[in-house]
C-alpha cells in the first residue's frame, strides 16, 4: 500500500472515530435533555386535564347544591304532604300509604319532580320510606329503556339512608339507576316525622363532551388524554367514547400497572409501537386521568 493510501486510510479512520465518539456523546448529552422535556410537556398536559376534571367537579357539587336549595324550597310553596291512614297506593307492586299536596296524590304523579327539572335542575326525585328502605315514588330519573325509573329504590345500607335516617343532608357521588351523579340528598318530614326523601342531582361530569374536546387535542404529535374509571372502563376518549363505543382495558397489564401505582407512567406495547402514558388517580370521581 503506498504512502498516500495509508494516509487516506488513517484520516479516514481517525475521522471516523471522532465521528462515533461526538455522536456517541451528543447522543448521551442530548437524548435525556429530551426525555426530559418530553416528559416535562406530558406532565404539564396532565395537570391540564386533571384540573379541568377538577373544577368541572366543583362546579357541578356547587349547582347541585343550590338546586337542592331551589327543590325543597318550591316543594315546601307547594304545599304540606298529608299521609293517609286509610287510603293506599302502589308502587311497583309495593303497597303505600297515600301522600297527597292539596289534595293532588304524589306517587306516579310527576309533576313536581318535573317542574323542579324545568327550573334547570337535571334530575328529581321524590322518595318514600317503606320496608326495605326508600322507594321512588316520583321521579325524572330515567331507566336505559327510556322509562321512569319509579319503584326502584335505595336500602337501609346505602349511607344516603344512613344520613337521612340521622335528619342529615347527604351529598356527594352516588350510583343512580345508571350512572354516576352529583346529588343532593334531604329528609322530608310528615308530622315531625321523617317519612321521605327529596332528592336533585346532575350527571358527575359530561363525558361525551369530554370526549369531544379530546379529540381536539393533539400532544407531541401522536398523543392524547382519555379517562378510565377505577373499574377499567373508559368513560372519556377522543375516539371509542367519542363515538358511544364502551372499551373495557380493565384486563391489559398496562392498567392494572396504573391501579397498583396510582399515579406515574407505564410503557407498553400497543398494536405494533410502544406507548407510555402518564397518569394521576382523582378519587372526586375514582377515575384516571391519562395522556
Amino acid at each position: 500500500m503506498t504512502i498516500g493510501k495509508k494516509l487516506y486510510l488513517l484520516v479516514g479512520i481517525t475521522t471516523l472515530l471522532i465521528f462515533v465518539i461526538l455522536t456517541t456523546y451528543l447522543s448521551l448529552r442530548i437524548n435525556p435533555l429530551i426525555t426530559s422535556n418530553y416528559a416535562d410537556a406530558m406532565d404539564e398536559n396532565l395537570l391540564n386535564v386533571e384540573a379541568m376534571v377538577n373544577l368541572e367537579v366543583i362546579s357541578q357539587k356547587e349547582k347541585t347544591f343550590v338546586a337542592g336549595n331551589l327543590a325543597m324550597n318550591y316543594l315546601d310553596k307547594t304545599g304540606s304532604i298529608e299521609e293517609s291512614e286509610n287510603d293506599f297506593v302502589y308502587v311497583n307492586n309495593v303497597q303505600l300509604p297515600k301522600w297527597s299536596i292539596n289534595q293532588n296524590t304524589i306517587q306516579n304523579n310527576f309533576e313536581i319532580v318535573d317542574a323542579i327539572k324545568d327550573y334547570g335542575v337535571e334530575t328529581a326525585t321524590i322518595f318514600q320510606k317503606f320496608n326495605n328502605g326508600y322507594i321512588r315514588v316520583s321521579t325524572n330519573v330515567m331507566t336505559d329503556q327510556g322509562a321512569r325509573a319509579v319503584g326502584t329504590h335505595i336500602g337501609w345500607d346505602s349511607p344516603v339512608v344512613q344520613a337521612i335516617e340521622k335528619g342529615e343532608r347527604f351529598q356527594g357521588r352516588a350510583w343512580v339507576v345508571d350512572r354516576w351523579y352529583i346529588t343532593d340528598y334531604q329528609p322530608i318530614y310528615i308530622n315531625g316525622e321523617i317519612k321521605g326523601i327529596l332528592y336533585v342531582g346532575n350527571t358527575e361530569i359530561n363525558y361525551s363532551a369530554l370526549s369531544n374536546y379530546f379529540a381536539t387535542k393533539n400532544y407531541l404529535g401522536s398523543g392524547y388524554p382519555y379517562i378510565v374509571n377505577s373499574e377499567g372502563i373508559v368513560t372519556a376518549h377522543p375516539v371509542y367514547a367519542k363515538n358511544g363505543k364502551e372499551i373495557d382495558i380493565s384486563n391489559e397489564e398496562f392498567f392494572k400497572e396504573m391501579v397498583q401505582k396510582e399515579n406515574g407512567t407505564v410503557v407498553y406495547d400497543w398494536e405494533g409501537g410502544e406507548k407510555t402514558q402518564f397518569f394521576k388517580y382523582v378519587p372526586e370521581i375514582d377515575s384516571y386521568v391519562t395522556v
